[in-house]
């Protein structure tokens, strides 16, 4: 069953964002990770990179495809979850 949180707001590429005090954290929604698959690479732009709204950000390869992280608002990336890139396959558990 695919889960969806009241606290989370969810955009049409499969994104997610969370608005905790004045930053926004950035995710993937349970469709895209069961889509995609078994995660097996990560790559997020550096911290300071400036985006827009629908800008790429990222990328994440599983064994099926290759997919791009869209920005769901414009902003700047304050902080990148380095573990998310170390161990890809975490996005799935």
């Amino acid at each position: 069953m695919i889960e969806f949180k009241n606290n989370l707001f969810y955009t049409n590429n499969n994104e997610w964002a969370e608005k905790i005090n004045n930053f926004v954290r950035v995710g993937i929604d349970d469709y895209s990770q069961r889509s995609l698959g078994d995660i097996v690479h990560v790559e997020i732009c550096k911290t300071g990179t400036h985006l827009r709204a629908g800008d790429s950000f990222g990328s994440i390869e599983a064994t099926k495809s290759v997919s791009e992280i869209i920005a769901p608002i414009s902003g700047i990336i304050a902080k990148v979850n380095d573990s998310v890139k170390d161990s890809p396959a975490i996005i799935n558990i």
